[in-house]
């Protein structure tokens, strides 16, 4: 398959998606959101041990019977710590019984990571199976087939899934409404303290800590119980390319009868790798403690001090993190003429990344997805990630950003605005000249409003890496889905 049909493939799904999206949002205020767990053994070539993966998928129901959204996959067990993925997913779905459903689909998208043979990255993934509802949880079997486009990962294995179904309302007012909930994202800023007996895969003592950036979501069940999600990337300290990604429990309690003050003890498991750091199959356990101030109701700050380890591997180390929360259940703002979320998903292409050999590599295509969330009318916050699929030994490729953003107000009677944005984050892999791994980007772009909800972006931006010779020109081109 050629590259130019490979990108036209996963724009393909990215376009398939978004219209029925858009049109979910205009026949009911009410959609089915699905988050979905997924539990998978790869068998691998070259005598290497199974792989087992887990997927995180966020999906919506745009159907009853038609579904989509995203997934992000990762390394828990085998030999290939560091392998990480994302991908897009399509699937329909039909009641046999009254509990019991047929499920199938495809996925399509970019992953790879530590020793794994997966060449460029691009990897397509059908599955079918069955689905069994309980009251409150769905759970699944699956046969699917992994097959990686230029490597040589070619897998028949049997699936489990596991998830939780919520309708989720739109807002039909013209001000958004508080949740008695509250939900943050932050900004994670932290640090590794590698233990004296931690090893490198060349058997070597790991002396140098390392720094990550990354996001954190988190969701209150309850006053005080809490689920979070992160994902991070090393930027100094460390070879680049170790990432890793964390899903927890977590309990909040007041500090000293003040009010804003408060304890917060975490649970966190999920999967880490890449660079020198050797997690073995990949799973990592971390236990936290720390202390939160709520400066506003809106705006927090969190301190924590804890440990990580990867039982399979010879990685143990104390951690250090620092969160700037930002509470979007407690805003009121008014969104009258703009709504305060918005999704995309785009095809990222780099020319002339600039290889650790100091040559210029062919031109990388990268499957992106951003998350904005609209502080004001036309200021923005961005959190965006991005997995290579076609390349140069890009397989396992992938950056992560946090950055602001602004827009300007349509301009008159042409449905185009300009917008631009600056960033700072993280990448590593595929033997690209990024030093450490820290990046900042400037971008500036066009978008074009298909309706209140939906838009078609292009921008160009240029990657730089803060110590390397990595200066790649970006273009960018996606579709974007603002909501309430």
């Amino acid at each position: 398959m050629s590259h130019l049909k490979k990108s036209l493939t996963i724009g393909a799904i990215a376009i398939f998606l978004f219209p029925l999206l858009c049109q979910a949002h205009y026949v009911s205020e009410q959609i089915t959101v699905d988050p979905r767990i997924t539990y998978e053994q790869w068998h691998m070539p070259n005598g290497l041990k199974p792989m087992g993966v887990v997927g995180l998928h966020g999906l919506v129901d745009f159907k009853p019977w038609l579904y989509g959204g995203l997934g992000l996959y990762s390394a828990v067990s085998g030999q290939n710590g560091g392998f990480f993925g994302l991908a897009l997913e399509g699937g329909v779905q039909h009641t046999l019984f009254s509990k019991i459903a047929i499920d199938g689909g495809i996925r399509v998208g970019g992953a790879g990571g530590h020793t794994t043979p997966v060449g460029g990255g691009l990897f397509y993934e059908p599955y079918i199976g069955l689905k069994y509802h309980f009251t409150r949880v769905t759970t699944g079997i699956y046969y699917s087939y992994v097959h990686f486009d230029t490597g040589s990962i070619n897998s028949h294995q049997i699936g489990f899934s596991l998830s939780t179904p919520f309708h989720f309302h739109y807002f039909s007012g013209s001000t958004a409404k508080s949740s008695h909930s509250d939900n943050y994202i932050a900004a994670l800023v932290k640090s590794y303290f590698p233990t004296s007996d931690t090893l490198k895969f060349n058997n070597q003592s790991m002396q140098s800590d390392i720094e990550f950036l990354g996001v954190e979501l988190g969701h209150y069940l309850k006053k005080r119980i809490l689920l979070f999600f992160n994902f991070s990337g090393a930027f100094h300290g460390n070879q680049n390319g170790y990432a890793d990604e964390l899903l927890g429990i977590g309990y909040r309690f007041p500090l000293f009868h003040l009010s804003a003050l408060n304890g917060i003890v975490k649970m966190a498991a999920g999967s880490g790798g890449g660079g020198s750091v050797n997690t073995g199959g990949g799973f990592i356990y971390s236990p936290t403690l720390g202390v939160e101030y709520r400066f506003t109701p809106a705006f927090g700050v969190e301190l924590n001090g804890g440990y990580i380890a990867a039982p399979e591997g010879h990685f143990k180390a104390g951690e250090a993190s620092l969160l700037l929360k930002y509470y979007f259940s407690h805003v009121h703002g008014d969104y009258s003429h703009s709504k305060p979320w918005r999704i995309r998903i785009d095809n990222q292409t780099y020319f002339k990344p600039r290889s650790s050999s100091g040559s210029d590599n062919p031109t990388m295509q990268l499957l992106g997805f951003d998350v904005d969330y609209f502080m004001k009318h036309y200021f923005y916050l961005t959190g965006q990630t991005a997995f290579a699929y076609i390349g140069k030994n890009t397989g396992g490729y992938f950056s992560g950003l946090l950055g602001v953003g602004a827009e300007t107000s349509e301009i008159k009677k042409t449905h185009l605005s300009l917008f631009s944005e600056l960033l700072a984050g993280t990448a590593g892999g595929a033997g690209l000249s990024i030093g450490d791994g820290a990046l900042v980007e400037p971008v500036a772009g066009l978008e074009y409003h298909l309706n209140r909800a939906v838009d078609l972006q292009t921008s160009v931006g240029c990657l730089y890496a803060i110590k390397g010779d990595f200066r790649p020109i970006t273009l960018t081109v996606g579709l974007g889905y603002k909501f309430n």
